[in-house]
């Protein structure tokens, strides 16, 4: 969480925060995840499918693979 919340576009701790950065860069697209509860109930190949398409397949296999890729769920 200490590297997450020293990112100018990070909004964890506060949404708002990130704001002025954001009006500065003008972006013409962002995206915004709130996974907190979520990665637990969603099925490995759609968080894997979502970030790919979105980053690419070089960035998902490390994200994904390497974090939740290990991980055993119980349902």
């Amino acid at each position: 969480m200490t590297i997450l919340s020293s990112l100018k576009t990070d909004g964890t701790f506060n949404q708002e925060l990130s704001l002025p950065y954001l009006r500065l860069k003008r972006p013409t697209s962002f995206y915004s995840f709130d996974l907190k509860s979520a990665t637990n109930r969603w099925p490995f190949s759609v968080i894997y499918t979502l970030i790919e398409m979105i980053w690419g397949i070089t960035l998902v296999s490390s994200i994904v693979n390497n974090s939740l890729g290990l991980n055993t769920f119980l349902v």
